[in-house]
């Protein structure tokens, strides 16, 4: 019977296959999620179909599938070369070019609701609306909402550590700073700590509370699209790029190591699309 080893899978991640601290959370977070469905069992190959089955009809995007698929490979990997376990081949399970599978957007009318939402309903609704801006108004990863520090924001600016500890200066939207200010004035817990979000035991809060804050919002709400924090960022990227916004401007705002990566968030229609060409066509 296969016994999940978090600190052997975690320590393979991190030395024999040099993955920075955020993947390794990720994967591990991903083969967690799988053993939880195991019930104890031995992981098989029939079991990881399953899996993507159950996270299918759950709307997980191909882009999430994926990326869990990779966790499990190197999983099944680490058991069968470092454990000395008998699992079998999962290459061939599950293969998509998920380049272009985005987080789908929503519509104006709800992300005025997302907006203006005052979490009335929560015990941290300053902080919540906080998380809330953040992911919208200035396009931050969920990772990066979590791990941001009271020192790294500005009267007019912050600064963003991404992927790869990439650090990224962002400019402070006013509703932003107008909403961080009523926070950390009124409700901050420990004034003291690193963390612009304090957690438990000194720690930042966690990426499932920010998604459960997205949850809760779209209760309250009666929101029935999906709404996840990678979807505001989205909504951030696409309507900078419709207002004319230039790509690369809007690369940096994303912190992408490759234009090519923020190439897929262009969803101009083709009336704006011909509005551009007519206006800087050379024979216009």
């Amino acid at each position: 019977m296969s016994i999940y080893n978090r600190a052997g899978f975690e320590a393979y991640l991190t030395i024999d296959c040099h993955l920075s601290k955020l993947t390794v959370e990720a994967y591990t977070g991903d083969v967690e999620h799988f053993c939880r469905t195991l019930n104890g069992e031995n992981p098989t190959k029939q079991a990881v179909i399953s899996f993507l089955n159950r996270l299918s009809t759950n709307e997980y995007t191909k882009r999430s599938m994926s990326r869990k698929v990779s966790s499990l490979r190197l999983y099944f990997h680490f058991l069968k070369h470092k454990q000395g376990q008998d699992v079998p081949s999962i290459g061939d399970v599950f293969q998509t070019n998920a380049s272009l599978n985005l987080p789908k957007l929503i519509r104006q009318s709800t992300l005025i609701q997302v907006k203006n939402h005052d979490f009335s309903h929560s015990r941290h609704p300053l902080r919540d609306q906080c998380i809330v801006a953040l992911l919208y108004y200035s396009g931050c990863r969920v990772s990066e909402v979590v791990q941001m520090k009271q020192g790294k924001v500005f009267s007019d600016h912050m600064v963003i550590l991404g992927k790869g500890d990439k650090e990224r200066v962002v400019p402070l939207a006013r509703v932003v700073k107008s909403k961080l200010d009523a926070y950390m004035s009124n409700e901050l817990r420990n004034p003291r700590s690193e963390w612009l979000f304090p957690g438990r035991k000194g720690r930042s809060i966690t990426r499932q509370t920010v998604t459960k804050v997205l949850a809760d919002l779209k209760y309250h709400c009666g929101i029935v699209e999906r709404l996840t924090p990678h979807t505001l960022r989205h909504m951030f990227a696409t309507t900078l790029l419709e207002r004319g916004m230039d790509l690369r401007e809007v690369q940096l705002l994303l912190g992408h190591s490759s234009i090519k990566t923020t190439q897929i968030y262009t969803h101009l229609d083709k009336s704006k699309l011909r509005n551009v060409f007519n206006a800087c066509h050379p024979l216009s």
